[in-house]
């Protein structure tokens, strides 16, 4: 749910890249019980390609957006395995 809140962001933000959000705000949009969850499914779309970059500043945070296609060809970038817990 919060990548697909992020990627609304993205069209509500004239599909710039670069996305200004709050931890509040995502939590709410996307049902996160806590902003711990949400650093944590941050972080964990960070490091398995889902995001280009994250970055929280004093009036919310900065995230860079990452397509998991390529336009060119229209092929679908596989994703990488998750891991086992």
């Amino acid at each position: 749910m919060l990548y697909i809140n992020l990627l609304l962001k993205w069209q509500e933000q004239e599909h710039n890249l670069v996305l200004h959000i709050t931890s509040y705000e995502m939590c709410n949009e996307s049902n996160l019980g806590s902003r711990s969850n949400y650093f944590r499914y941050m972080r964990e779309l960070l490091e398995w390609g889902y995001i280009n970059g994250y970055r929280k500043g004093t009036n919310g945070a900065v995230v860079e957006m990452k397509f998991l296609y390529n336009p060119a060809d229209g092929q679908i970038v596989p994703l990488p395995r998750t891991k086992s817990r």
